[in-house]
């Protein structure tokens, strides 16, 4: 009968060992902490960036039921899915590349590989979260550049026709009104 204790404490403790490759429940923050950095760095209007990336990569954490964006986030052909880590969002992209599908929006801020093909040095760098929302807030700062108004910047990041950016303009200045009830966001390490 001793045994029985001992070998049940053994099965309870696998379980999370084999859970954890799922996805890291921290995952969902690293880019929030991106996007605060990049704000920052650029000095951007506070909080706009995230409600950009709760629109772009948004997904509701099944632990916590808030919707934080999402670092290993692609959409393609118009259809976004979420993957549980790098490897497995980087194994994605290159299959929809080796298909022939080139317009590709990966990570936090879904930066179109199309559309930007040289803003990252190699494919693992745009799921950098960090370097994923340094680029759009680089993009974004240009954007308001010549439209000197951050919203229509905000609405051209999606898109720059018009009937495709309205409802984005809404959606994101919703998000911006969420965003900004929230605490604020410690910075990403440096990086």
């Amino acid at each position: 009968m001793p045994a029985r204790p001992a070998l049940l404490a053994c099965l309870l403790l696998a379980i999370p060992a084999a859970a954890t490759p799922l996805a890291a429940p921290d995952d969902g923050r690293l880019c929030r902490a991106a996007v605060a950095t990049a704000e920052r760095e650029a000095n951007l209007p506070p909080r706009l960036m995230a409600a950009i990336a709760r629109v772009e990569s948004g997904r509701r954490d099944p632990a916590s039921g808030e919707t934080q964006p999402w670092p290993w986030t692609i959409n393609a052909e118009g259809r976004g899915s979420f993957y549980p880590d790098k490897a497995a969002a980087l194994a994605a992209v290159r299959a929809l590349q080796a298909q022939g599908v080139r317009s590709i929006d990966i990570g936090c801020m879904q930066v179109n590989l199309r559309h930007h093909p040289n803003a990252f040095a190699s494919l693992e760098e745009a799921f950098d979260p960090l370097a994923n929302a340094r680029y759009a807030a680089r993009f974004l700062t240009e954007l308001q550049g010549s439209r000197n108004d951050w919203m229509a910047a905000a609405s051209a990041y999606h898109s720059q026709t018009p009937e495709f950016a309205a409802p984005y303009r809404a959606r994101v200045a919703s998000a911006w009104a969420v965003e900004q009830g929230l605490p604020a966001t410690p910075p990403a390490g440096p990086g």
